[in-house]
């Protein structure tokens, strides 16, 4: 009898000590989320109010979607003033289609 409770309480301590060790892990990561600079009205008219908004309403990353390739700038801005603007806001910046590549080209004139 004596040999079955210290068995039992044996595997209890295992038991209570996996758990703990479990429970202390991290939680999940916090998620990223991001928007396309085409769908956010009013950027063009008022872009640090929109920045503001953006970040006031959780988006971390930010898709550059109105680079205008003659000029060499995004809603007026240099890419090294835009990206300067995005970090004073908390975003990061990327860009999915490589049109600073592409439009020059078509542009140019024959």
């Amino acid at each position: 009898m004596k040999t079955i409770l210290r068995t039992q309480a044996i595997v209890l301590l295992v038991l209570f000590a996996a758990a703990t060790a479990f429970a202390s892990e991290p939680g999940p990561k916090e998620k990223q989320l991001g928007i396309a600079t085409y769908s956010v009205k009013g950027l063009e008219s008022d872009i640090e109010g929109s920045f503001k908004s953006l970040q006031d309403n959780g988006y971390k990353v930010m898709e550059i979607s109105n680079y205008n390739a003659r000029d060499r700038k995004v809603e007026g801005y240099t890419p090294s003033e835009y990206a300067a603007l995005a970090e004073k806001y908390g975003m990061d910046l990327f860009q999915a289609m490589p049109v600073p590549v592409l439009i020059p080209m078509m542009w140019t004139e024959h």
